[in-house]
């Protein structure tokens, strides 16, 4: 994801003020589209989830150059199947719809089947964990909210502060222009963040505010290195151009895709039960 504490050379950032412009509007744009559907629940957010997930799935195949029609319909229906089968049946279905595609793909491509699977894997997974996380009776809105800004907040602070300060690479080997005052700066934004919000929310946030904020904003960086070592597995730039300004859909979510499975294990761990299950 280009806006986690990516830096670039003082002759480029010139010429980035275009791209700056473009991602804030379409941020403006989106953000209340995805804030809407959220409070709004039900078959507008499973709706949401579908199309998003389901992009997701159309820019895997085109990121890791899969060409099998299975693999395409598999990953680009994944996510209105999966939502399909949670709000009709419950979690269990939508499950199971996910690992009946993992198998279907497995046994269909066995001499090329990592990176198929792992896309179903890396999209189908979070997509149940974010799904969950909104129909929880105990947290809903309100745990889906403070994820989706503490997500928000670890970008937009990796971003500014990576490019006011600069100075020693994160990982420059998997992506040469985030550094260590980017991580920082997004730490620092989630943990002000959800100082600044935890007193407006009614739930008791498992481990408190500030320490699941610092995991998850951990997890959101994480998620955001992840896609970038795939990007740069297959020499790509972005995932997609879907989203001016951002790139693809991938390149939007990578980090939502490793906080959310996160922030439902650090809940089952708390209650020692998993949400909506039967």
């Amino acid at each position: 994801m280009a806006m986690s504490g990516d830096v670039k050379p003082p002759t480029d950032r010139v010429k980035s003020k275009p791209e700056l412009f473009l991602r804030v509007i379409t941020a403006l744009v989106l953000i209340p589209v995805v804030l809407a559907a959220a409070w709004a629940g039900g078959i507008w957010f499973a709706l949401l989830i579908a199309l998003v997930i389901g992009l997701g799935g159309h820019e895997w195949t085109r990121l890791c150059n899969l060409d099998r029609r299975t693999n395409l319909l598999l990953l680009a229906l994944l996510g209105p199947a999966l939502a399909g089968a949670f709000m009709v049946f419950g979690p269990f279905a939508g499950l199971l719809v996910l690992l009946g595609a993992i198998c279907i793909t497995g046994a269909a491509h066995a001499d090329k089947r990592i990176w198929p699977i792992g896309g179903l894997a890396y999209l189908g997974f979070p997509a149940l964990a974010i799904l969950i996380l909104r129909f929880d009776p105990q947290s809903g809105l309100e745990a889906l909210i403070f994820l989706f800004a503490i997500v928000w907040l670890t970008d937009i602070g990796a971003y500014a502060v990576g490019r006011l300060i600069g100075g020693p690479k994160l990982a420059p080997a998997i992506s040469p222009g985030k550094t260590w005052a980017g991580a920082i700066g997004g730490l620092l934004f989630a943990v002000a963040g959800a100082l600044g919000g935890a007193g407006f929310m009614t739930i008791q946030l498992p481990l408190g505010a500030i320490a699941l904020a610092l995991i998850l904003s951990v997890a959101t960086q994480c998620g955001d290195l992840l896609e970038s070592w795939f990007k740069r597995r297959f020499g790509k730039k972005d995932s997609g151009t879907i989203m001016p300004g951002h790139g693809g859909i991938l390149d939007r979510i990578d980090g939502l895709l490793f906080a959310a499975p996160t922030m439902v294990i650090i809940i089952v761990i708390q209650r020692g039960t998993v949400p909506l299950w039967p």
